[in-house]
């Protein structure tokens, strides 16, 4: 909200602003799993996933969708990659 305000008070068109969400994540291999807090060790990459295919990163849908959290994310995704 800051930022987006910030920028219409220095005469930017609220219309040609964009404000992104990232909807992804990174993924570690922990050192120990049952030290897992804020700068607990790692000691590389996540698994990749079934999508990104790339290890460390997983995407909204991939994390959440597998664990029954928000099904509402696959469907947003699939419409966004659909779209022309």
């Amino acid at each position: 909200n800051f930022t987006m305000n910030y920028w219409k008070e220095k005469g930017a068109a609220s219309n040609k602003l964009t404000m992104g969400v990232p909807l992804y994540g990174q993924a570690f291999t922990l050192a120990d799993k049952n030290v897992n807090g804020l700068n607990a060790k790692a000691t590389g990459a996540g698994s990749a996933g079934q999508y990104t295919r790339q290890a460390g990163f997983l995407a909204y849908y991939e994390y959440f969708k597998p664990r029954g959290v928000d099904q509402r994310a696959a469907v947003f995704c699939a419409k966004v990659e659909n779209e022309p």
